[in-house]
């Protein structure tokens, strides 16, 4: 099955009309049996689905990060679309990657403006080591990311594995370098200073 890649999010539209099209000529050769849908996803009421998709997430014509879904399902009244199976890779600026978070599944905006995600459903973000800090792992209900505002947190209660240690807190916040990651309460249990 062929990927979309637009270049930004701006361009999603575009590519979008395209899959429609796509689906629309499959949808006719097909008949639903009198059994009803054949699986969850068929049970979706989007306007347009997406399989195996690659969106790219730019900031001044760079890019910033990957958005790779399972699926995704878009509705043609609003400017989020829905994510599942979801992976985002974040890159610095020679293009390395410098985070990574999985989900079950997430919202995502794609108005052009802003590159807001809410992960959800066994959410991960991965941060491998670098030359100011160890590999962390944190693990949440939950996440947010705001490209724009150059964000990444959550509100609900986290685990945090960093070297040979675990750590518990509220919540957890950090800018996208990931050199400001911060355990909102931080709870017993965690790694001792150096």
């Amino acid at each position: 099955m062929s990927t979309c890649q637009p270049s930004t999010t701006r361009t999603l539209p575009r590519c979008l009309l395209i899959a429609l099209s796509l689906l629309a000529a499959a949808a006719a050769c097909t008949s639903e049996g009198d059994d009803g849908p054949l699986t969850e996803l068929e049970e979706v009421a989007a306007d347009q689905t997406l399989y195996d998709t690659s969106i790219n997430l730019t900031r001044n014509g760079v890019r910033d990060g990957m958005v790779d879904a399972d699926s995704l399902h878009i509705w043609n009244d609003s400017s989020h679309v829905r994510v599942y199976g979801l992976t985002l890779l974040l890159y610095d600026e020679h293009g390395r990657e410098k985070g990574r978070v999985t989900a079950d599944a997430g919202r995502m905006n794609i108005d052009g403006v802003s590159n807001d995600l809410w992960a959800y459903g066994n959410a991960l973000l991965s941060v491998p080591a670098d030359e100011l800090n160890e590999a962390r792992e944190i693990e949440a209900d939950e996440l947010f990311f705001d490209m724009e505002r150059d964000r990444i947190w959550t509100n609900v209660p986290v685990r945090m594995v960093r070297g040979g240690c675990r750590i518990t807190g509220d919540g957890f916040q950090s800018d996208l370098s990931f050199n400001d990651l911060r355990i909102d309460a931080p709870k017993e249990g965690g790694c001792p200073e150096s």
